[in-house]
């Protein structure tokens, strides 16, 4: 979701020729920075952005400069990458070009992942060296789950002096907008991991509800560090971001500057933990910074203290305000399962932990008595939403296991050691203490500082408010009461523009006539003029803190509705030829009604974008971040072609047309 740009060339690195076609010549830079100079390659199409081509090897190749210039061939048969990549002749070695030949040729995550782990110490010996350019390779697929892959196994992020023109997370930014597509999950993982995002130039992104300009203000002087770390973006590409960064990616920006990095020992000690990931929660929400820290120090220390007593938090705060996602991120950052309770359905002790020996259907257990049998002596979280709504038999049920983690698989009756299990539990109770105390306290801060805020006054009145609801025994368990808060107008903004990338990410996907999956709004590309005013203008008339990010969730429905009455007015009936043409553009902006009030409104675009590449190139990537490609095709020779900025023909809809969308206050 972007507006528009020009394009300028981008030069990645250069490994063995014989497994690289070179559609635009070779040319040979210096890389400084890890250790020693390494030849690298320079070459992408100065209309795309795209990488080099790669093909995997049907041999062996290593990525020694000795064979740089062999004259091995490659074959041209057509054969799954996964078996390609699989059949290579020895498996002891490990190739980067290889690597990235088979992020690009799409082999599975399962395939890649086998071949990482081939002789295991050389291979992150070898990644950790010269292992950059697989990043590029992945940003290009545009897979946050290749990203954190590469990572963890030893990749270290390229700095500015690499020898390339554009930094890895410009790249990022660049390319998502050069392909209509949403690059902020891979951004994220990159920002989480520690990139510095003062790359990208700080008056860019310092004010994300700002809309970059091209020129820097120079009347608010920015820290020298930051001019430094940005000097290499020329007017040229300064240009180009202007139009590429969206609001979603300055705010990433923009709260990785303001996180500050773990201290060596706690930083040693989170790592013997396998608890450093969870150190990037706050990347996981908006706002609801004061509950992510809660929860990483409770969490840190509750492990770091080896406490051989189950955790249990009480995550409390109106719905729709981050409750289950922090949950959600808990268990994925963590790496370990999560079980989802719905406790409006536990009627008794047996919807919960099933019925005992000897009565029907012991041996099916129950939803959370299988989890916790199958995870047993393991780290593992426990999510019980809506836990207000559960009756005293089934609270009475959870005490010994919360004290202790002491409980017995029903269908067996063998004891199981729950001790590493996290519960959380979700309720709305103590809601109007929570609006109060955010109301007298903390609405008028400032951003900064109500991320800092002291709640331990607040966190007191909550558990007091839990003995009176659930009784001392079982409050007594709770070791920490996470109070979650109303969004503010700037996170409000943010998180409709959330709804708004993902509305993007399904129109941008291919047509399709098949009448099993049939899709026939497609192949669009969605743009937010003056975002951060279309989301802000949106989330005044739409949020209602008694829903939360829900409500937003309706702003983005009256602009799915404008859009699809927009590209459902015109005569030509829909057929899947159209996705190899160029993109249909819709742009969202905000349309004045007088006195000044505006409403926000969908326009079609008077010419379609003609970026985007074949859909069968792009990734399958994550929920939320889903990525196709359309417009590009290949001749025989497998040289890429560009469609041409012809325009689809278009009835009884004139250019520029447009759709107010309705607004309503909750």
């Amino acid at each position: 979701m972007h507006c528009s740009s020009t394009l300028q060339p981008f030069y990645p690195k250069l490994y063995n020729t014989h497994t690289l076609l070179f559609p635009l010549g070779k040319t040979l830079i210096n890389m400084k920075g890890k250790g020693k100079e390494t030849e690298t390659f320079a070459s992408i199409d100065p209309q795309t952005y795209r990488l080099s081509d790669l093909q995997i090897p049907t041999e062996w190749y290593r990525d020694s400069s000795d064979d740089m210039y062999s004259s091995n061939k490659l074959s041209h048969r057509v054969s799954p990458p996964d078996d390609l990549l699989r059949r290579l002749d020895s498996p002891q070695d490990f190739s980067v070009k290889t690597l990235c030949a088979a992020i690009l040729n799409k082999c599975s995550v399962d395939a890649m992942k086998w071949y990482l782990s081939l002789n295991p110490t050389r291979t992150r010996k070898k990644l950790a060296i010269d292992g950059w350019l697989s990043l590029y390779y992945a940003a290009q697929r545009n897979s946050s789950q290749l990203v954190s892959i590469l990572l963890q196994n030893g990749v270290d992020v390229p700095d500015i002096d690499t020898g390339l023109d554009i930094p890895l997370i410009a790249f990022v930014v660049i390319y998502g907008y050069v392909e209509a597509v949403d690059s902020s999950q891979v951004l994220k993982v990159l920002l989480s991991s520690g990139v510095d995002p003062m790359i990208i130039p700080m008056d860019m992104w310092q004010n994300y509800l700002e809309t970059p300009q091209e020129t820097a203000n120079t009347a608010n002087p920015l820290p020298e560090v930051a001019l430094e770390r940005s000097a290499w973006c020329t007017s040229k590409l300064r240009s180009l971001l202007t139009n590429a960064l969206h609001l979603t990616h300055r705010y990433l920006l923009r709260l990785a500057s303001e996180l500050a990095p773990l201290r060596p020992r706690m930083l040693h000690i989170a790592t013997a933990n396998s608890m450093l990931e969870l150190t990037k929660l706050p990347y996981y929400l908006v706002g609801q910074r004061p509950a992510a820290d809660i929860v990483m120090k409770r969490a840190y220390s509750h492990v770091s203290l080896n406490s051989k007593m189950p955790l249990v938090m009480a995550f409390a705060g109106a719905s729709g305000h981050g409750k289950t996602e922090l949950a959600t991120a808990m268990g994925d950052l963590l790496s370990v399962k999560l079980c989802t309770i719905d406790c409006t359905k536990l009627r008794d002790v047996w919807a919960l932990f099933g019925s005992t020996a000897g009565w029907n259907r012991n041996a099916d257990g129950s939803k959370l008595n299988n989890f916790l049998a199958a995870n047993a002596s393991r780290r593992s979280v426990v999510f019980m939403d809506e836990f207000d709504k559960t009756e005293k038999s089934v609270r009475d049920a959870l005490l010994l296991i919360t004290q202790n983690g002491a409980y017995e698989d029903r269908r067996t009756n063998t004891a199981i050691d729950c001790t590493q299990t996290i519960w959380i539990l979700a309720t709305n109770h103590g809601d109007d203490l929570i609006n109060e105390y955010y109301s007298k306290n903390i609405e008028k801060l400032s951003e900064k500082q109500r991320n800092n805020v002291d709640l331990k006054t607040l966190q007191a009145g909550l558990k007091h408010e839990y003995r009176n609801k659930f009784g001392a025994p079982f409050s007594g368990r709770v070791s920490c009461v996470v109070p979650f808060f109303p969004f503010s107008k700037s996170e409000c903004a943010v998180i409709a523009h959330r709804f708004l990338l993902n509305f993007g990410s399904q129109i941008r996907k291919p047509i399709d006539m098949n009448p099993d999956s049939i899709r026939l709004i497609g192949h669009c590309r969605l743009s937010l003029e003056e975002d951060g005013k279309v989301c802000t203008e949106l989330s005044n008339a739409f949020y209602n803190k008694d829903l939360g990010a829900r409500s937003l969730q309706n702003a983005v429905d009256s602009v799915s509705t404008d859009l699809s009455v927009e590209y459902s007015n015109s005569d030509v009936l829909i057929e899947e030829e159209v996705n190899k043409g160029p993109l249909q553009g819709f742009t969202v902006r905000r349309i004045p009604v007088g006195a000044g009030a505006h409403v926000v409104g969908v326009s079609v675009d008077k010419e379609e974008f003609r970026l985007g590449n074949s859909e069968d190139e792009m990734d399958e990537v994550d929920v939320e971040n889903e990525s196709l490609e359309e417009g590009y095709t290949s001749d025989d020779k497998g040289t890429d072609k560009v469609w041409p900025n012809s325009r689809l023909k278009k009835k009884g809809r004139p250019p520029g047309s447009t759709a107010g969308c309705l607004q309503e206050r909750n």
